[in-house]
């Protein structure tokens, strides 16, 4: 008899619970250096319905971590702890963020599905101010001129 996990939506994640296994596709990553939290490596996951989540890797996980990872790939997370999304610019709109730590488990998903989950404001939204200016937004543009400014 197969012992199939579940696993949750990232709309339902909090922090009063351990023990989270989520299945999300990763759609962003960079690098980033902070004078308060050293080198780490960021993290967008959507699940299924185009919830994304931010998550951080510290110094100590990035090789552990960036390894096992492949945009647009479907992964299985299990352990990792939640907690408040802070900071000036929130890369989702998502209420809490999530960290990978020792003990996460990271593998690949058999569920395939090819959205990018891009979400984009209109052009009147960015130009007339309603965007609320702390979260990132998606955008695609072309560059047109270049110069000093």
């Amino acid at each position: 008899m197969s012992m199939i996990k579940s696993f949750s939506l990232l709309k339902d994640i909090k922090p009063y619970k351990q023990g989270w296994r989520i299945q999300v596709k990763l759609v962003n990553s960079w690098r980033q250096k902070t004078n308060y939290g050293g080198d780490t490596f960021e993290m967008i996951f959507a699940d299924e319905n185009g919830v994304k989540i931010h998550c951080s890797a510290r110094k100590t996980l990035i090789q552990r971590t960036q390894s096992r990872l492949r945009l647009g790939e479907w992964l299985l997370i299990d352990t990792f702890t939640v907690s408040q999304a802070r900071g000036q610019f929130c890369p989702t709109c998502h209420t809490y963020k999530i960290s990978i730590i020792e003990n996460t488990s990271i593998t690949q998903s058999t569920f395939e599905c090819d959205d990018e989950f891009l979400n984009f404001p209109t052009f009147e939204e960015i130009g007339n101010g309603t965007l609320k200016t702390h979260f990132l937004i998606d955008i695609i543009g072309q560059v047109t001129s270049l110069r000093d400014i």
